[in-house]
């Protein structure tokens, strides 16, 4: 039976934000959806948007990701935001379509501009 040594003050199970990995829900604050992601600790707010963009269609420049009401700033760590769910906002620029799953309902939404 071997036993693993620790060095003095060094645990013997460290925490590497940049190996470590969380789940986090995203909530779409117009459909009240949430998706779960599975991230990295060295991954930026821009990456969470990548990601996004690339599970819905809809392009991270018209993202909005806040937390706490507060925007999140592209260039973030994720791993500093202290929450598990995070507002994700759409910017529709007067409308919506384009074949954008924006609303959760396929390319076929409809929207009514005020």
């Amino acid at each position: 039976r071997t036993h693993k040594r620790k060095a003095p003050g060094i645990p013997l199970h460290s925490h590497n934000p940049n190996t470590t990995t969380s789940n986090m829900f995203i909530k779409n604050v117009s459909t009240g959806a949430q998706t779960e992601v599975q991230l990295q600790g060295n991954e930026s707010v821009r990456d969470l948007k990548v990601m996004l963009e690339a599970k819905s269609g809809v392009p991270s420049g018209l993202m909005t990701l806040k937390s706490e009401g507060k925007a999140l700033r592209d260039g973030s760590l994720v791993s500093s935001v202290n929450a598990s769910v995070i507002d994700l906002e759409v910017d529709l620029n007067g409308g919506c379509g384009g074949g954008f799953n924006i609303c959760g309902l396929g390319g076929g939404c409809h929207c009514t501009i005020l």
